[in-house]
């Protein structure tokens, strides 16, 4: 059946996203870099949407009137993404304008 077929590949995309997500935030702690962890996030994101995907179709399988779950759980992680990256922009511009201004915070990062 290609329902099946498709849900495994699903959750088999969802979890080869969590160990990859995982292993970047490892390497990322280890290495003290922000672009990993950062990256690590999106990667978590991707897994969740990825598990979504399999609940949406599921879901959908068992009452087709939920046919607009899978566009509402994109607009969620959307919606996550879209506030984690202006609170990363945030943090990056006021650092910058921080380190602009004291010259010792430069040699610090």
């Amino acid at each position: 059946d290609a329902r099946i077929l498709t849900d495994a590949f699903s959750a088999f995309c969802g979890v080869s996203a969590l160990v990859v997500a995982s292993v970047k935030v490892y390497l990322g702690r280890r290495l003290d870099s922000r672009a990993l962890l950062t990256d690590s996030i999106i990667t978590y994101v991707g897994a969740v949407m990825s598990f979504l995907g399999v609940l949406g179709l599921e879901l959908y399988e068992s009452n087709d009137r939920v046919w607009y779950l899978d566009a509402v759980f994109g607009i969620c992680c959307g919606v996550f993404l879209l506030c984690f990256g202006l609170k990363l922009l945030i943090q990056l511009t006021c650092l910058y304008n921080v380190s602009k201004e004291d010259p010792m915070l430069e040699d610090e990062e």
